[in-house]
């Protein structure tokens, strides 16, 4: 005789497929009649579990159907059913005569697969500074400006001496002009007329004899070869007051990108509230470009200085040029007021 037992305690409502199989298994476990019985009772009842499991898997093809849907696409999660009867209510929660004994019904044991558990994760939260970081990086080495643009960017830097009483007064030693990549366009020593009391050496790197030899141009030569570089180009550096000033040379205010007179690279005065003033290159070019520059106990380099400014520059150039560009037209309105005034 066949005798097939069920573990699981069976629900007290029941829906028609489950009466269907309560039916069959009642009739395996009364009938002992003959071993000829017997068999035909058997066939029927794995008849009848083979029915269900026909049932079990087109419930998980569906199952895995709306979990796709849900979520887009993927492979289904694994699940596992309690038991047939499970699946059969399942199957019958949607008719309106069962809808009630669905509180009843056994738990699914849902096993969720660990990549289902990891889109299931709320997104992490955007690091806007790396982000800047990056693009930064990017700016240095990619840009989508044509070449006829990039050659109109020149950037400068000057070393000086010291002259008159203790040195307190500067005059013109070393110019260094570079082009948008850094190449150097103008590089050369200059020699000072006047006398020199100090050199500055620490600082600047000059020494008498890089000023003093014949090969060395003289200031008049070097302000006719730098006034020629720079006409119609846009000039960049750090302190450009004070390299045009020994240079005796004059250049329109809005072809300078002076990284010490740009609002957003200034930093507020400790001594007067609502003033700003000038950071050094130093840190200017650490923060924006990530180069190293003016390390400590070596002197200056001012090609070295101009390349640094020009990177600072490439990195703030968008925002830049708009500041640019709102004073040129705010000047341009005010000129025209003026001019109406004057008219009137």
């Amino acid at each position: 005789m066949c005798i097939i037992t069920s573990s699981v305690e069976r629900p007290t409502v029941l829906c028609s497929n489950e009466a269907k199989i309560e039916a069959v298994l009642s009739t395996s476990d009364s009938d002992d009649v003959n071993s000829a019985s017997n068999t035909e009772e058997c066939d029927s009842v794995y008849s009848a579990s083979d029915h269900v499991n026909d049932v079990n898997d087109k419930f998980e093809k569906r199952k895995g159907r709306r979990r796709r849907r849900r979520r887009g696409s993927g492979k289904p999660t694994t699940s596992t059913v309690g038991n047939c009867l499970s699946a059969c209510s399942d199957l019958d929660e949607n008719d309106e005569n069962t809808s009630g004994s669905s509180d009843l019904l056994p738990q699914h044991k849902i096993e969720v697969s660990k990549k289902e558990v990891k889109h299931s994760r709320k997104p992490r939260k955007r690091n806007r500074n790396k982000e800047i970081k990056n693009d930064r990086n990017r700016l240095l080495f990619h840009d989508d400006l044509p070449k006829d643009v990039k050659g109109q960017y020149v950037a400068m830097d000057c070393e000086m001496v010291g002259i008159g009483p203790n040195g307190s007064d500067s005059a013109l030693a070393r110019v260094s002009i570079v082009d948008w990549y850094g190449e150097v366009i103008f590089d050369s020593f200059v020699r000072v007329k006047e006398n020199v009391t100090d050199y500055r050496t620490c600082v600047s790197g000059i020494t008498p004899d890089k000023i003093e030899s014949d090969d060395v141009l003289s200031f008049d030569n070097c302000n006719e070869e730098v006034s020629r570089v720079l006409k119609d180009k846009i000039l960049i550096g750090h302190g450009l007051k004070n390299d045009l000033k020994v240079l005796r040379i004059q250049h329109p205010w809005y072809k300078i990108r002076d990284s010490a007179r740009y609002e957003p690279l200034m930093k507020a005065d400790i001594q007067c509230d609502g003033v700003l003033i000038p950071r050094k290159l130093k840190d200017l070019a650490r923060e924006n470009a990530k180069l190293n520059i003016q390390k400590d106990g070596k002197h200056h380099c001012s090609i070295e200085d101009a390349r640094a400014s020009m990177m600072i520059y490439r990195v703030r150039r968008v925002k830049w040029e708009k500041t640019v560009e709102w004073k040129m037209k705010k000047t341009e309105s005010m000129t025209y007021v003026t001019s109406d005034s004057s008219v009137c």
